[in-house]
Order: structure tokens, then C-alpha cells, then sequence
């Protein structure tokens, strides 16, 4: 649960010495109350760091004690992540040891994917690579581009020749990165798969690791004579949340700790419901917050905009006189996605790195195919490639995809017979031919599965009702894909600078 317990109004920034005067006196009054606060969590804004210094909090102690009791300080991961994306897109290259992470890497692997063709990092847009108003604020941007699969597209192009091998420290930067975002953003008790976003529990791999990027944050080193205060920020950050589950592991019995709660998701969605309050006021003035304020207090019943910037906390306000609605939005986990634009005067030609993500993503059909084939169906071995060896180099994006299970190189990911990889090429040109023609008419996905029909002739199948349900099976998602991709280009041609476009997005 969680309780706005106290709120000040201030004509400008609140100054380090009063947040320091307010927060001792709340927590007295907490532990007071026998509520026993154990951390404080902020962003970077000039007014916390001064607090912190002024609370004595240090990488090595990253705590203060108040009336015998430890209390923990630490950074919102959200707003490290993206003060991390911030300092190298500055330019400023980070220096780790002997290994240099550069942005640059990053901006020629985006630049390097045509619209014509798919893309490896099909999430990349502008506003991930460039700096634009507001795109700073958004945690997605950077978590996306600062993610495993940016990670895995690197080392492609590295293994492609298209980055040079110096391309590898940035590639693992990101890999490295992304799983400790996952460390300090679990949000499930159990294990769901090779991720760590599950709960921290004693003896659980999470710990090894945070000791391990604490090793891994000292050694950062920005370009420039001052280093940003991110670097001490992880730190303390990274040596908090050790300290902090020692300390409730052994004097308060904790068996697991989901790292999201320690954050400020809940504060900025309670700030998010307030501006909702008024009619999309950014700017609620002292008696609109109030009011505001009370009536969530009575009853949390609005709900959060789903474009906001943060996720759903899952939370509920302690003290309430109704009940919040039970049924909340859920997401379920994509199908690959290929980004693209067709063009219907311009020739389609497949280069290794389309090669490379057609392979992946025909795996993905055979998949999809062989869970829900036709009764009676024997199409598992002609359709997968039994000799799962890296033997082409538009296997390698599969490759790098794959978890790591030493006994095969590809681990989890599906491999398409050779046949059916050329066939599911020839279905790709043949949509980007006609998607164009076809688009406007009714039941489009069946006259796309018809046309593409004539493009399978070298995959063989156990019977012609197989061959049916896989190539409608490749036009029903590649027209999803299709129509993604679309409703994204409407999107960016979309005017952002009203404040009237802003307030109304709020409502699409």
C-alpha cells in the first residue's frame, strides 16, 4: 500500500536545509507512530544531492541513522537510466577500464536501417537516438535503446563487418545495463525466465550480481574534467539496496523484496492522477492540489493515462472509504515485430541483415505453426532445421537472440529448414508487392494469403491444409506488423507543439 502522508507548498525549489528539517521531523513522527521508515528515495534535482550531503551519505555509507535506526538513501533507477542515456548521448564517450562505450556505435546502427528494410532493433525511433523536446522524460526511450536487444543488433553488425570490432564494449555496456535495470525493477516473487526481474531473496543470483556492477560503476569514467553525479548515484544506489536487504532479511524477517517498490512510480502516478483531476492541468495551483489530493485519498477511482511515464505500481492507498476497481488493463507479451515502409517504386532486395531478421522471425512462425497445427499434422521435421550448427551468416541475429544453454548454440530460438527460410523470403517480396494494391479491399488477409499461396514452391508440407495454415498464418501477422508500422508513421506526422494536441493526447 501506500499514504501521502505529508505535502509543503513552495513558490520556487524547496532549499536542502528545509527538505532536511522537514523529512528529520517527519520520520520522527513516523517512528513515533511505530512506523519504522527504512529509505528515502529521490531523483538527482540539485536540492536532493545537497540533502544527501548534508545527511552524511556517502558510496562507502550510503545511509544516515536517526534515533539508532539505519535509514537507507537512495536514487530512482528510472531517473539513473536516464541520466546514463543523457551523459553519453552529450557526446560524451564512458570509459571503462581499457573499454570505451560510444554513442556513436548506437546512432550508425539506427541510421544504418533503411525504411525499405526490416530492422534488427526494431524499437529505435528518433526520439530514442536524437534529442528532442521532452524525450528526455520518457523512462522508455531509454530503456529501449538501452536494452539486451539493441545489445544483440550490435554484435551482429559486428559480426557482419558493418561495425568494427571496437563496437563490442558498447554492445556489452548495454547487455550489462539492461539486466541491472531488470535487478532493480523485479515486480514478480517467482522466476519466470532468464531475466532478473523476479524478487531478491537470500542466496538469489540478484545479489552476486549488484556486487558485481558495484565493482563494475566504480571503474566508470566520463569524458571530460567533471564527472556527472550519475556515477557516485549508482553507487550509492547499488550499495543501498545490498545494505537495505541484509537489514530486512535479518531484523525484520523480509523473505523477498521487489526492487519496482523502490521507486518513485508511485509518487509520480499520484502526481499523474492529480493533474487528471482538473481537467489536464499541468499546472494545478494550491487549492485544485488540495482538493485534489483529498479526494484520491478518499478513494483512488481514476485511472492513470496509459501513454504516462510510468508504470502501474500496483499499489493501494492505505486509508480509503471505497474499494478500487478490480479490473485493471493487461499486457501480454508481443509477437516479434518488423518494422518497415513499402514502396511500391522502388525494388525490394533482401541484404544479410534483412536475411538475418527474416530467419528469426520465420523461426517464430514455425513455432507459432507447429502449437496450433491441424490434427494430424507431421510437418515438425520439415519445417525445423534438424543440424542446429551456425552454418550461414544469416543465422547470426538467431544466434545472439538465443538463451544460453551450453549444450546448443541456438538455446530456445526455433531454426526454419533451409526450403522454408527461402520460401517465407519469397512471401516477404511478394507482400511488399502487393500490400499496396490489396490494402483498400475487404477480408485483405485472405487475399494475401491466396496471392502468397503461389510464392511457397520449395517448402514441402504433410498435407496442402498445412501449407494453407501457414501461409495465412505469415499474412495475418506480417499484416499486423504491416499495420503497426503504419499507424507509427501517421503518428510522427502528428503536430506536438500545441498544448492543445498535448491535452488531447491525453484522451486517445
Amino acid at each position: 500500500w501506500i499514504q501521502p502522508v505529508a505535502y509543503t507548498v513552495s513558490r520556487t525549489k524547496t532549499p536542502a536545509d528545509t527538505l532536511h528539517h522537514l523529512i528529520i521531523t517527519l520520520i520522527k513522527q513516523l517512528q513515533g507512530a511505530r512506523l519504522f521508515v527504512k529509505a528515502l528515495i529521490c531523483d538527482q534535482g540539485g536540492s536532493n544531492i545537497t540533502l544527501a550531503s548534508k545527511l552524511g551519505v556517502t558510496p562507502e555509507e550510503p545511509f544516515f541513522v536517526l534515533e539508532g535506526r539505519k535509514i537507507y538513501f537512495l536514487y530512482d533507477t528510472p531517473h539513473l537510466l536516464k541520466c546514463t542515456r543523457n551523459n553519453l548521448r552529450a557526446p560524451h564517450k564512458l570509459h571503462i577500464g581499457q573499454e570505451i562505450v560510444d554513442w556513436s556505435f548506437i546512432t550508425q546502427l539506427y541510421e544504418s536501417s533503411h525504411p525499405l528494410k526490416l530492422k534488427l532493433a526494431k524499437k529505435l525511433t528518433d526520439n530514442h537516438i536524437y534529442r528532442k523536446p521532452f524525450n528526455n522524460m520518457k523512462v522508455k526511450y531509454a530503456s529501449q535503446v538501452m536494452s539486451e536487444s539493441v545489445s544483440v543488433a550490435i554484435d551482429v553488425f559486428i559480426a557482419l563487418g558493418v561495425l568494427p570490432a571496437s563496437a563490442k564494449p558498447t554492445a556489452d555496456f548495454l547487455e550489462k545495463i539492461d539486466k541491472l535495470f531488470d535487478c532493480l525493477n523485479s515486480s514478480s516473487v517467482k522466476k519466470a525466465n532468464d531475466k532478473l526481474r523476479y524478487a531478491i531473496s537470500e542466496g538469489s543470483e540478484h545479489l552476486a550480481f549488484l556486487r558485481e556492477c558495484l565493482s563494475w560503476v566504480e571503474r566508470w569514467k566520463f569524458d571530460g574534467p567533471r564527472q556527472p553525479h550519475t556515477v557516485e548515484a549508482w553507487k550509492v544506489t547499488l550499495k543501498a539496496i545490498l545494505l537495505l536487504w541484509d537489514d530486512l532479511f535479518q531484523d525484520f524477517d523480509f523473505r523477498v523484496l521487489l526492487t519496482r517498490w523502490l521507486q518513485q512510480d508511485p509518487l509520480e502516478n499520484l502526481f499523474g492522477l492529480l493533474r487528471l483531476k482538473h481537467g489536464c492541468n499541468d499546472n494545478p495551483n494550491v487549492l485544485q492540489f488540495t482538493s485534489g489530493l483529498k479526494h484520491i485519498s478518499v478513494g483512488k477511482l481514476v485511472a492513470l493515462f496509459s501513454e504516462g511515464n510510468c508504470e502501474q505500481d500496483r499499489s493501494t492507498v492505505l486509508a480509503q472509504m471505497s474499494e478500487p476497481p478490480h479490473s485493471l488493463p493487461t499486457t501480454c507479451d508481443a509477437a516479434p515485430t518488423v518494422d518497415m515502409l513499402p514502396d511500391e517504386e522502388q525494388p525490394v532486395s533482401h541484404d544479410i541483415v534483412e536475411d538475418n531478421v527474416l530467419y528469426y522471425v520465420g523461426g517464430y512462425l514455425v513455432q507459432q505453426f507447429l502449437l496450433h497445427r491441424p490434427p494430424h499434422c507431421v510437418c515438425n521435421t520439415l519445417l525445423k532445421n534438424a543440424d542446429r550448427q551456425l552454418c550461414a551468416s544469416h543465422q547470426y541475429f538467431a544466434m545472439f537472440k538465443a538463451s544460453n544453454i551450453s549444450s546448443d548454440l541456438f538455446g530456445n530460438v526455433t531454426m526454419p529448414s533451409d526450403d522454408c527460410f527461402q520460401d517465407i523470403k519469397a512471401m516477404e517480396a511478394c507482400f511488399l508487392e502487393y500490400i499496396g494494391v490489396v490494402a483498400h479491399l475487404p477480408n485483405v488477409s485472405g487475399v494475401l494469403a491466396g496471392i502468397l499461396h503461389s510464392c511457397m514452391g520449395r517448402q514441402k508440407f504433410c498435407s496442402e491444409e498445412c501449407k494453407k495454415a501457414f501461409v495465412h498464418l505469415f499474412a495475418r501477422i506480417r499484416l499486423l506488423w504491416h499495420i503497426r508500422f503504419v499507424n507509427i508513421s501517421l503518428a510522427k506526422q502528428r503536430t506536438r507543439k500545441s498544448a492543445a494536441a498535448r491535452k488531447m493526447r491525453k484522451f486517445l
